[in-house]
């Protein structure tokens, strides 16, 4: 058992057949000798070995030292052993490395390789509720959508700059699908099912060579915004090998998309009939630059909007030329004018999109701004369309991240007591109810402050403020917002 222990603290975490293979090396007993006494001693309640009680296959247990625990070598090991047995787990394991950690649940069922159900194959909603069991990952409520956390190295600004782009991309490709003849727009869907599998998108098509005696085809699509790498691009293969051996399945044209693609990943797509394609080929070089530029801006937000706004209008301006791309960053555009703007007035450190844990829970805030007086503005903006009126459920999540955000900060900082400041900062209007709603919790605290704000009112603002380029912030105002409906 010393060689065993000696072993995995070298190595960290390995497969039971690596470690009999190691251990074999020093003492020359046989591997199955050496793997059944791995497998006895994992039994003992005091044991120094765990194993993770995930399916491998050839019946390959998964051994680490209980006093070293999950660590990052453990991940790492993990992931390894899981592409090196093929194993089904691989595939979402390689999906939170290509997605910085942190996944939409349903982005996660299209990109863990697996059916929902189809005899003979473990379902995605088995496969990630065994993750959330063994503590590889959990589930988080974020923005009311469900969300997979891996349990390190997660990066959740990135992980929804990216999740941004793939949404611009998924709808450029719908849009590129009709223009070609490929579908037809009243069709067409995003995060939907072809043959028990999730796509991004799936289109039923009457192309002749895969259409068969008048009923259509399909052409099924995958968005990944990030390298694909010949161990990534494996969850795409499974499920298209499966679909191919399965009855009265409609043939498809399978597309990947991929910021970017290894040698041996294209390889993989060439021999199994993928299209494998990027950004730049599918749109044009150009294109694809505009949302390198876009992903670099979500991701440092806060520096952007403080210091260098005009860049990231530019950006939305050359954005604004892609269909939909303007509508979609509607929101985050808004976000920039308003966190620019009290960074202008108040002075102070920015925060833009900032996503705070607390007690169990995580709730993002749009805009923050911490004064040299002492002074914290947590303030929600909503970028609507003239025609939307905030009403008293929105108002009521807003007034509900209050007290998560004061009851955070007298945990994280018990001494101190800066004068918090909410606001709600809206393009349009608020509705009767919501009016009310605000202004009852305003004049009934003295603890902190609570302001509100509809179009007109922040317009009044910026054009009485100091802000030099005041007349540019009124002009996107217009342009965007006050003269649309979203």
């Amino acid at each position: 058992m010393k060689n065993i222990i000696k072993v995995i603290e070298n190595n960290g975490a390995m497969l039971s057949s690596d470690i009999a293979e190691e251990v074999s090396k020093i003492t020359g007993e046989n591997h199955a000798t050496i793997r059944r006494k791995i497998s006895r001693e994992c039994t003992k309640k005091d044991s120094l070995l765990g194993h993770l009680n995930l399916k491998f296959p050839h019946k390959e247990n998964f051994i680490y030292l209980k006093s070293q625990g999950f660590n990052e070598e453990f991940f790492t090991n993990l992931k390894n052993a899981a592409n090196k047995t093929r194993s089904v787990y691989s595939y979402i394991l390689n999906a939170f490395d290509c997605t910085n950690g942190v996944i939409k649940y349903n982005k996660a069922c299209i990109l863990s390789g697996s059916p929902s159900k189809i005899k003979g194959h473990i379902g995605y909603n088995t496969i990630i509720e065994n993750l959330k069991n063994l503590n590889l990952c959990s589930e988080v409520i974020f923005n009311e959508n469900p969300y997979l956390h891996y349990s390190i190295n997660t990066n959740r600004t990135a992980a929804l700059a990216q999740e941004k782009i793939e949404e611009h991309l998924i709808e450029m490709i719908k849009d590129w699908i009709v223009k070609n003849s490929f579908s037809s727009s009243g069709v067409l869907m995003k995060n939907d099912e072809y043959a028990s599998f999730k796509w991004d998108i799936t289109a039923p098509s009457y192309l002749y060579f895969i259409r068969k005696n008048e009923k259509p085809g399909f052409i099924v699509v995958d968005v990944i915004y990030n390298t694909i790498d010949e161990n990534t691009i494996r969850y795409f293969i499974n499920k298209i090998n499966i679909t191919k051996n399965l009855k009265n399945v409609p043939k498809a044209i399978p597309i990947l998309l991929g910021k970017y693609f290894t040698p041996e990943a294209l390889k993989l797509a060439k021999q199994q009939g993928i299209i494998a394609t990027t950004p730049a080929n599918l749109f044009g070089l150009s294109t694809a630059n505009l949302f390198e530029n876009l992903f670099k801006v979500l991701i440092n937000a806060g520096t952007i909007a403080a210091e260098n706004f005009a860049q990231f209008m530019e950006l939305f301006n050359k954005l604004d030329a892609i269909k939909g791309a303007s509508l979609n960053l509607a929101g985050d555009l808004f976000e920039f004018v308003v966190g620019h703007c009290y960074k202008k007035i108040e002075g102070g450190s920015l925060d833009i999109g900032r996503v705070i844990k607390y007690d169990g829970q995580e709730k993002e805030f749009d805009v923050i701004l911490r004064t040299n007086r002492n002074e914290h503005y947590y303030i929600e903006c909503k970028g609507y369309g003239r025609s939307h009126l905030v009403d008293q459920a929105e108002v009521k999540k807003f007034l509900d991240k209050i007290s998560f955000i004061r009851d955070w900060y007298k945990a994280l900082k018990p001494t101190e007591q800066p004068r918090f400041k909410f606001g709600y900062i809206t393009t349009s209007d608020f509705n009767d109810d919501a009016r009310e709603l605000l202004e009852n919790y305003k004049n009934k605290t003295t603890k902190y402050d609570i302001f509100y704000m509809n179009g007109k009112n922040f317009s009044d603002l910026v054009k009485s403020s100091n802000i030099t380029d005041a007349s540019n912030i009124i002009n996107v105002l217009n342009q965007h917002y006050f003269k649309i409906d979203l």
